[in-house]
């Protein structure tokens, strides 16, 4: 058989299983091993082992479980609760402060939590029954919880970033500096936006209520710098090199753990909970890594990654036309696969086109991130839509419609953000490039 009609099979017979609920990992790499069986000879088969195995040899994927049970350790112990009541607490007389710093934990929480589904669904059980109770509007509400979650994609430790920087070959460190203002502009737009809505429409967010008192303010204070504190810890240790992300993984699960206990919240079940679900996430991303280090090795041997920069190089308009190209197919990607799934498979090819094309890997990798944020709010299909309908509880009377308008703001400032970094790519690379000035 023609390698061209292998390659066009082993492509539609992959989204195939996909689309019929198959498992990922077991649609890709079960149609790359029926492909290989194909077209290549007995010898060469061990080639299909060895590329699973070696698709997860950095190191830095070391630090995913640690980063994973960090967050869960957080969210089962309460603590991540506790982050909330802290800020309602301190901001209640700012019109749309709890939706601010709702914005802010959700960012936090989601950059560690390991996998949208898993920070979507813990942040939007805590923060939507406190917004809604207190009188905000739930078009607001449903969007800034959404968009707050989506943050931890490229807000470090961001997990996909070290997914992505593994995929691609690309630094981990130099790809963290890149993701810092990019982050900081996603936050800030999101921030401005809720406080001026907030402002201009007060009916959107409940009337300012009188502060607590001074004592009652301490205490809250307190309830939120521990884990906080944490957080900002590791994020600040790793841009000043301090220790790496492997290390500061480490360093996180060790400080969750002794939060905990230090607020008497670490039960055997908490531990065995937050145990158990750091290694379902892990399998899951050792297992995605494994299959598509199988099909990438396949696909690259059917001539798939030749093809692809031919038909880049096609284009009118050179790189700018392809790199435009290769952002509407991660929003249609987007659409229909998970986070992971989409950098393992979309990483390294449109990673290495755009090198070719001249571009910096670390702005194209930023973009990459951010325009996953899009896919992931965008109607009909976007994965965070459907994630956030199924953590509604149906007593709220939110619908699928509800979802699509909250959503429609906040694409819109990312979307302008994503412009606006693809414009000016000093917002991304002016931290990297301070590393070899």
């Amino acid at each position: 058989m023609e390698s061209e009609a292998v390659l066009l099979l082993l492509i539609g017979s992959g989204l195939l299983f996909i689309a019929l609920g198959v498992p990922i990992a077991f649609s890709l790499g079960f149609t790359a091993t029926a492909a290989a069986l194909l077209i290549w000879p007995p010898a060469r088969l061990a080639l299909l082992a060895s590329s699973g195995y070696s698709s997860f040899q950095d190191l830095n994927l070391a630090a995913i479980p640690m980063f994973v049970f960090m967050g869960w350790i957080l969210q089962k112990s309460g603590i991540a609760e506790d982050m909330f009541a802290s800020v309602e607490i301190l901001v209640r007389r700012v019109s749309g402060g709890l939706a601010v710093g709702t914005i802010l934990i959700s960012a936090l929480l989601g950059a560690v939590m390991g996998e949208l589904a898993a920070a979507l669904v813990p942040v939007s059980s805590i923060a939507l029954p406190a917004l809604l109770k207190r009188g905000f509007n739930v078009h607001l509400t449903v969007g800034l919880i959404m968009a707050g979650s989506l943050l931890g994609l490229i807000i470090p430790p961001s997990i996909e970033i070290i997914v992505y920087s593994s995929a691609t070959g690309t630094s981990l460190g130099r790809m963290y500096l890149a993701a810092f203002l990019p982050g900081l502009l996603l936050a800030g737009s999101y921030i401005a936006y809720i406080v001026l809505r907030c402002r201009l429409n007060p009916a959107m967010a409940p009337t300012p209520k009188d502060l607590p008192e001074r004592k009652d303010r301490r205490s809250h204070v307190w309830g939120l710098v521990q884990p906080v504190g944490l957080m900002l810890l590791l994020i600040v240790g790793i841009y000043a090199g301090v220790f790496s992300p492997m290390e500061a993984s480490t360093v996180g699960a060790a400080l969750s753990l002794l939060i905990a206990a230090f607020n008497r919240r670490l039960t055997f079940a908490t531990f065995k909970d937050a145990l158990g679900m750091t290694v379902r996430v892990s399998t899951m991303i050792l297992w995605l890594f494994i299959a598509i280090g199988i099909f990438m090795v396949v696909f690259n041997s059917l001539g798939g990654l030749r093809e692809a920069k031919e038909l880049a190089q096609s284009l009118p308009g050179s790189g700018w036309a392809a790199l435009v190209a290769s952002q509407l197919l991660l929003l249609v990607g987007g659409a229909f696969i998970d986070e992971f799934v989409l950098i393992l498979l979309f990483g390294p090819v449109f990673s290495g086109t755009m090198i070719d094309f001249g571009f910096d890997p670390y702005w194209y990798g930023i973009l990459f991130i951010m325009n996953m944020q899009v896919a992931f709010l965008s109607p009909p299909y976007g994965f965070a839509l459907f994630c956030m309908r199924a953590s509604i509880p149906p007593e709220y009377n939110v619908t699928m419609i509800d979802i699509y308008r909250s959503a429609i703001p906040f694409i819109g400032l990312q979307v302008f953000c994503l412009v606006l970094v693809m414009g000016i790519p000093e917002i991304a690379t002016f931290l990297p490039g301070l590393l070899v000035r």
